[in-house]
């Protein structure tokens, strides 16, 4: 099931062809919004849960996290501690069907974000 997931993840990545950089931004610009651990959030790329299946795409970029646009649900506040890699797209640690399970729906109180795990009790 896993190599399923994956190969899916491969899939909508390989579809944004390019950096996955807002439009707007020429190839060679850092728009994008470093991490840590080498990974990189950037406006407009694709947001994809562990499972392989698509959520949104990163609308805004924030300080602790940043704001995905789902069509037909909530926008969500995702926390940079829940990005499991990004390369074209960003990948979660977690799958579609938990985001709104999340909490997520609402942004965090300045200074709250750290005290918050990606799981939550």
């Amino acid at each position: 099931m896993a190599k399923r997931a994956s190969s899916t993840i491969e899939s909508h990545c390989a579809d944004m062809g390019g950096s996955g950089m807002k439009d707007g931004f020429a190839a060679d610009e850092r728009a994008d919004t470093p991490i840590g651990h080498g990974l990189h959030v950037n406006e407009g790329m694709e947001v994809i849960g562990s499972n392989g299946q698509r959520i949104g795409q990163v609308k805004q970029i924030r300080e602790k996290d940043f704001l995905v646009d789902r069509k037909l649900a909530r926008d969500v506040y995702v926390p940079f501690s829940a990005v499991a890699k990004s390369d074209r797209c960003v990948v979660l640690a977690i799958p579609s069907e938990k985001m709104d399970d999340m909490d997520w729906e609402r942004a965090p109180a300045m200074g709250t974000r750290e005290d918050r795990g990606v799981f939550p009790d």
